[in-house]
């Protein structure tokens, strides 16, 4: 399952790089580009299920460092019955030592109802490369140590732990774009724990400021609390509005 869930996450890398190696360059112009994004999906039926998805982001990007602060909230039911309920804010600071290489320092606090998670924090630094950095195109990917400190089904604990993260937007023009990144947290003195979040998704814009899309999420978590399954998998319709 693991060399599985491995070999998705590098296929997704390898078709970033792909796409990433035969678009057109643009021009930084660093500003903060704010958006809220609301995604909904619903059946009835045999079955009955509601998600919610709230997410807030704000980010700046200058010619030697970038801001980046986000927030979600995530909750479901099935057949009347909470099954999903999630919760993260982050924080990262990109500054760039020369044109694709840089350092990073990222922290984000998160819980999971479900899965009997009270909180996680990690927090640490990282060293990054931008394989492409322009208004059309970013692909960078980065490594670091990471503090990782967790509640997790009634137990406190606290690890170090190696960060590797992989991050592709494309721009492909004033209407549409498509997002893909990949983040792969293995313990450093027990590889066969770890976490593994990935996403992909595509936006379309109606209007200068509203936008429609469909994400596909993917959190793994190897040593969840007893009861919990390890995989959450989500496919979200979602509307956007930038500011």
């Amino acid at each position: 399952m693991k060399k599985k869930i491995l070999s998705t996450a590098l296929m997704m890398t390898t078709v970033s790089l792909f796409l990433c190696a035969g678009a057109a360059a643009s021009e930084i112009n660093g500003e903060w580009e704010r958006s809220v994004t609301l995604g909904l999906n619903q059946t009835r039926g045999n079955s009955d299920t509601l998600l919610h998805r709230l997410a807030a982001r704000a980010e700046l990007v200058e010619e030697k460092y970038e801001w980046l602060f986000n927030l979600e909230w995530t909750y479901g039911e099935s057949d009347k019955e909470k099954d999903n309920e999630f919760g993260l804010f982050g924080a990262e600071y990109k500054r760039l030592l020369s044109r694709r290489l840089y350092v990073d320092a990222m922290g984000e606090i998160s819980y999971d109802a479900i899965k009997d998670l009270d909180y996680r924090v990690i927090v640490g630094p990282a060293v990054g490369y931008f394989f492409r950095r322009d208004k059309t195109i970013r692909l960078s990917v980065e490594v670091g140590p990471s503090y990782v400190g967790q509640k997790q089904g009634g137990e406190t604990e606290d690890f170090v732990a190696v960060r590797v993260a992989e991050d592709f937007r494309w721009r492909i023009n004033e209407h549409a774009r498509i997002w893909q990144k990949t983040e792969y947290i293995p313990r450093l003195d027990d590889v066969n724990q770890f976490l593994l979040n990935s996403e992909i998704g595509v936006e379309s814009a109606v209007s200068a400021a509203v936008s429609l899309g469909i994400s596909l999420q993917h959190r793994h978590d190897s040593k969840p609390a007893d009861d919990a399954k390890r995989n959450d998998l989500y496919l979200v319709s979602t509307l956007k509005y930038t500011f």
